[in-house]
């Protein structure tokens, strides 16, 4: 196979790829769903790369957008209404980051803190050296 013929099938696989990625931003999906998708499809990691970056997509405003169609304005504010969002997003393929971006509505604790309600209605802190306070 000549370089010529190669760089034009990496074009081609690009510009299908961008295209990808602009149909499937369009549905709700996520940087991250998209990529998973495109490597499963066996778009070289190099390719995909370049159509990510090539595309221009806010997707910390389509984050919220999603947030905002499955749940409603305004969003939960209850932690465990928050977290629900979280999952959500990221199942759709949004990163942490862009889903914390996207307002401080949806950041939950940075720290990284899990909570467990105990029986009398009070929270505790799990420590992940995983002992309860």
């Amino acid at each position: 196979m000549s370089p010529g013929v190669s760089k034009t099938a990496t074009l081609t696989t690009t510009a299908s790829s961008a295209q990808f990625i602009a149909s499937r931003s369009r549905k709700g999906y996520g940087p991250a769903r998209i990529r998973q998708e495109l490597s499963q499809k066996g778009i070289a990691r190099q390719v995909v790369d370049q159509a990510m970056r090539e595309c221009d997509i806010d997707w910390v405003s389509l984050a919220r957008e999603q947030a905002q169609r499955k749940y409603g304005e305004p969003l939960p504010s209850a932690f465990t209404e928050k977290v629900k969002v979280q999952r959500f997003l990221l199942y759709r393929g949004y990163l942490m980051e862009d889903i914390q971006e996207s307002g401080e509505i949806l950041q939950i604790d940075p720290s990284g803190i899990l909570l467990r309600r105990k029986e009398n209605l009070s929270y505790s802190h799990f420590i992940p050296s995983g002992r309860w306070l």
